[in-house]
């Protein structure tokens, strides 16, 4: 569990986008976690429970609201299935799509129960930093471009890109989240007030060279939420 929590988190922050042109107007991207997630899926249901691992289930953490989605959810999927202008397999794979954000969800949180927190943390720092150097190296340079090269370069950017992700919004939002860790250790104080300063003052900067205006708005409300918090 330790060492798929910690692949999944790597494969998040570091590998790139494949691009496939399966149709002539329809492209669909791969990232290396697709794959981790079924063998991560695979391990959870094959393996005895453990004393910490009891697999959680559906109700332990959204009941009764992922009850009441289901139910409101299927009723609306087969209305536009029943009386919709489209074609049946457009609600069905939308419905399929929305379901898939709750089975990585239980994922992952079968994982980390089994795991515990420090493979976790281990693996977000070490992206974190890595990504933070290569966005250094591209300023100090004046290049833009992931690691991987044409194969991650899919997605044209306004400033430096992360090593996999090549959009400004992925690479703010990447930063955003990394200011939202920088607050949860501060707050927990799992890590000292210097490195969850550097931690910030990197999601600042990233978020700011990246030009992604909307993310470099949310890490400044979170950066103030911290002054507050110490106030």
């Amino acid at each position: 569990a330790s060492i798929l929590i910690a692949a999944l988190i790597l494969a998040v922050g570091l590998s790139p986008r494949i691009r496939f042109a399966f149709l002539p107007t329809r492209n669909i991207d791969i990232r290396l976690q697709d794959g981790l997630i079924l063998i991560a899926l695979a391990y959870l249901l094959l393996t005895p429970r453990q004393k910490l691992g009891s697999r959680p289930h559906w109700g332990r953490i959204w009941h009764p609201w992922f009850d009441l989605f289901l139910v409101v959810s299927l009723a609306v999927t087969a209305i536009h299935m029943t009386f919709g202008e489209v074609t049946l397999l457009l609600p069905i794979a939308f419905y399929g799509r929305t379901l898939e954000m709750f089975v990585l969800a239980m994922t992952i949180c079968a994982l980390y129960i089994r795991a515990g927190q420090a493979p976790v943390l281990r693996a977000l720092h070490l992206a974190i930093i890595l990504n933070f150097a290569w966005v250094a190296y591209q300023v100090l340079t004046g290049t833009t471009g992931t690691v991987f090269g044409d194969v991650g370069d899919v997605i044209d950017s306004y400033g430096p890109k992360l090593i996999g992700e090549p959009s400004a919004f992925g690479t703010g939002a990447f930063f955003a989240f990394v200011a939202a860790l920088a607050i949860a250790e501060y707050r927990t104080k799992t890590r000292s007030r210097p490195f969850v300063a550097l931690l910030m003052v990197g999601a600042l900067t990233g978020t700011y060279v990246s030009q992604s205006r909307v993310n470099l708005g949310i890490v400044a409300a979170m950066t103030l939420q911290i002054g507050r918090a110490h106030v």
